[in-house]
């Protein structure tokens, strides 16, 4: 299944494709769009939800821009994921976390969430703002 929307958030009216179909666990897709690591190991995730939702092998200085277009994208899909969001800023309120907290946190939300795996969205990047924010973050002093 597929369907046409705009590029979400992303100030154009170019349509994009966006199709259903890559099952992702979904604690990965909770630390895209908490922006946090969730679990050891967790950058891989998160490489792994932006290059599936992307189509494409991003790099780590371009993450930021990627992940929160993906954001974007997920929380349209999956209302749900806003509350998520919000329920990570009061946990990762500054104070120091154990593993043993964050991992029960993060069984919650996916509880929340209702499955392990999420039907993530594929859809066309806007490759121009990608580019835009690295130029940005090369050209800093």
């Amino acid at each position: 299944m597929s369907l046409t929307v705009g590029n979400v958030g992303m100030g154009n009216s170019y349509p994009s494709k966006v199709a259903f179909g890559a099952k992702l666990p979904t604690e990965d897709v909770l630390q895209v769009v908490t922006g946090r690591l969730l679990k050891e190991g967790g950058m891989n995730g998160i490489y792994k939800v932006c290059d599936e939702m992307t189509g494409r092998s991003n790099m780590t200085h371009e993450l930021p821009e990627v992940s929160r277009q993906c954001t974007e994208v997920l929380t349209e899909r999956f209302p749900v994921l806003n509350t998520i969001i919000e329920n990570s800023k009061k946990f990762f309120d500054g104070t120091k976390k154990s593993l043993e907290e964050i991992t029960k946190w993060k069984d919650e939300q996916v509880k929340l969430f209702g499955a392990k795996e999420a039907d993530v969205p594929e859809f066309a990047p806007n490759n121009f703002e990608i580019e835009r924010k690295t130029a940005e973050l090369f050209s800093r002093k």
